[in-house]
Order: structure tokens, then C-alpha cells, then sequence
């Protein structure tokens, strides 16, 4: 008897998109910035999981493709494979957010072929359209059944629900972690060992600076607004000293 998967079967597919990237681009040519800061998000986004979770990214049968700022990922669609997505949902958004970038996207559950460099099927083109249409800001949503999942396998605390009503991951829930680890001086979450409160004092200022510097682009502003919201919504519940982000609807 043949046991062989198909090769076209359900898997957790992920896209994900850095927001902004043309403006990068064009600032290499303004001479705002250098090409070797560009090569090096680039690397930051082609070089994934495994850097993490080693082994366990094997046993979820792990893959990701990406194309210059565009990045897709998949996973089996089991408790492990999603807790994989998660965690690399919230570990790049930090390590971009200290980079100063911003990534959105969006997770989907559905029939999918991945292989080496050739992606194709239902669950992606789901999860670049709710990349496109529903994210909105720098965020990663969740169709409510992945959320749903998320949390019957105990991984709950990995999501969130916005206000507009869409869930997404919980990119600042390590962060939190981290930051309370440092306040008390002991060892904080394992993804962040080596990160302390400074590291993340810089990310806020980074964002304040965005804050003031897109007054010119309303529909850029809004994104920072809202992710700003979150950083301090975050910060705030540890009570530590990162000042809150400031200005208008914050």
C-alpha cells in the first residue's frame, strides 16, 4: 500500500511583505541609505527559522521562499507547525522593528504545493489577498479558524484580536516577556537572551521618529499610529522605563 503525501495537500501557508520597500529602494539611489543595509534585511528575511528552532523546523517540514521583499512560508498543518509560524511571525517583526521596517501579512490554512522554489495554490493566493485587503497595518491576521486553533493547542497567547475585529499574531507578547525579565534582572524568554531594555528603547524611538517623519503621508502614518498604539498598549503592562510613544491618537 502507498502512504506517499500528495503532493498538492493542506499546509498553514504564510506571506509576508515589508512595507515601504519601494521608498527603500529609491532612498539608495538619494544616497540615503547604502545597498549593504539593504542586503542586509534581505538576508535578515531569506535566512529564517532554522536560525531559532533548528530541528523542530525538520519535523514541521519547514520551507520558505522568498522574492527581494516578499517572503512566503509552510508548515504541516499540525499544533507544531503553527506554534513554528507564530513564532517566527513574532521574532522577524521585532528584528525588523529594530532594523526600522515594518512587515504585514497574513496566515492561512488550505491546499498548497511547496517545493524548493515553486509555491503555488489556494492557500497562498488566500493569504496574499488578506495581505492585501485585510491587514491594513503592520500586522500578520489570522483567519478566525487558525486563530481558533491557536488557541485549543495552547498556543493562545500568540494572538490577538484588533479592534476592527481581525486577529493577528501577537508580535509584542516575547517582547513583553524580555523587557520583564530584564526589569527584574533575571534571564528573560530564550529568543531574546541577549537583548536587554536598550534594545528596545531604541526600537520606540525608532518609531517615534517614524511617527513625526510620515505627517506628510497620512495613509504611511496611519500604519505607525497603529503599531505605535500597540508598542505602548504592550510597554505599558510591564510598567518599565521606555518612555510611551507620543503624538496624536496615542
Amino acid at each position: 500500500m502507498n502512504f506517499e503525501k500528495p503532493i498538492y495537500h493542506e499546509r498553514y501557508c504564510a506571506f509576508v511583505d515589508v512595507l515601504g520597500f519601494k521608498e527603500v529602494v529609491k532612498d539608495i539611489n538619494r544616497g540615503l541609505i547604502t545597498p549593504k543595509r539593504v542586503i542586509k534585511l534581505l538576508k535578515q528575511i531569506q535566512t529564517p527559522y532554522r536560525r531559532w528552532h533548528g530541528d523542530s523546523a525538520w519535523q514541521e517540514d519547514f520551507r520558505s521562499i522568498s522574492i527581494s521583499d516578499a517572503m512566503a512560508f509552510s508548515t504541516e498543518p499540525t499544533p507544531g507547525g503553527l506554534r513554528i509560524l507564530l513564532d517566527l511571525i513574532e521574532l522577524l517583526t521585532v528584528e525588523l522593528l529594530a532594523e526600522d521596517y515594518l512587515i504585514r501579512g497574513a496566515i492561512t490554512l488550505g491546499p498548497l504545493y511547496h517545493s524548493g522554489d515553486i509555491i503555488f495554490g489556494e492557500a497562498l493566493v488566500r493569504a496574499y489577498e488578506n495581505e492585501a485587503r485585510l491587514a491594513r497595518y503592520p500586522r500578520v491576521v489570522l483567519e478566525s479558524r487558525i486563530s481558533d486553533a491557536a488557541e485549543r493547542c495552547g498556543h493562545g497567547h500568540a494572538v490577538r484580536q484588533a479592534s476592527d475585529g481581525m486577529m493577528f499574531v501577537n508580535f509584542l507578547n516575547g517582547v513583553v516577556a524580555e523587557v520583564s525579565a530584564a526589569k527584574f534582572n533575571s534571564r528573560g524568554n530564550e529568543f531574546y537572551v541577549n537583548k536587554d531594555v536598550t534594545y528596545y528603547r531604541n526600537i520606540r524611538d525608532n518609531l517615534q521618529a517614524k511617527l513625526r517623519s510620515t505627517r506628510d503621508n497620512p495613509n504611511y502614518f496611519e500604519k505607525i499610529q497603529w503599531i505605535s498604539g500597540q508598542w505602548n498598549d504592550a510597554i505599558a503592562s510591564v510598567k518599565v522605563d521606555i518612555p510611551p510613544i507620543t503624538g496624536p491618537g496615542l
